[in-house]
């Protein structure tokens, strides 16, 4: 597009704003991201303990397939330990390819998974 002869870069504006009664200032579009050491899809949240950000996965899994440690839950913006009735969520760092883990069988094939995923 060109105004008075000069080309034009129109850009979207996208106004966003956080709504009064939410417990977490954080905006949702500005959260999704990817893992800068394994490119892995995460979604920043923050703590409701200590207010800290924390990457979480993005898919849910069943309450029968990990220990109650691993178990995280997302409730009005801020992230809670503990699973929300059957289903939980898993911060990231615990099956990124980056970190070195302690071998732990229930979370095997989770990181296998993700490695897997992330390769390209």
């Amino acid at each position: 597009m060109e105004v008075d002869g000069e080309a034009a870069n129109w850009r979207r504006v996208r106004n966003m704003w956080v709504h009064r009664t939410s417990a977490s200032k954080t905006l949702r579009s500005s959260a999704a991201r990817r893992c800068i050491y394994c490119n892995h899809p995460v979604e920043w949240y923050e703590r409701a303990d200590n207010g800290e950000r924390l990457p979480l996965l993005l898919e849910q899994f069943p309450v029968r397939l990990l220990p109650e440690r691993y178990w995280w839950s997302v409730f009005n913006g801020l992230v809670y330990r503990g699973a929300d009735d059957d289903y939980f969520r898993i911060a990231h760092p615990v099956v990124c390819s980056a970190v070195d883990h302690e071998y732990d069988q229930a979370l095997e094939g989770l990181r296998r998974k993700y490695r897997v995923d992330t390769a390209t």
